[in-house]
């Protein structure tokens, strides 16, 4: 764990949350599915579930 600004940050979820978006706009941008409301959404309730697990 890394801390900035006086919170702790682990590395590796946010790694993780990274690598998930990631693959979430290459798979999106190939079929389109999802306007950017829905994708923001989705960003939202992901970062929530990773810091609520925390």
């Amino acid at each position: 764990m890394i801390e900035q600004n006086g919170i702790e940050i682990d590395e590796k979820k946010v790694n993780n949350l990274l690598t998930w978006l990631i693959r979430m706009e290459a798979e999106n941008v190939k079929t389109d599915a999802r306007d950017d409301v829905k994708i923001r959404g989705d960003i939202e309730k992901k970062i929530k579930e990773v810091v609520e697990c925390y």
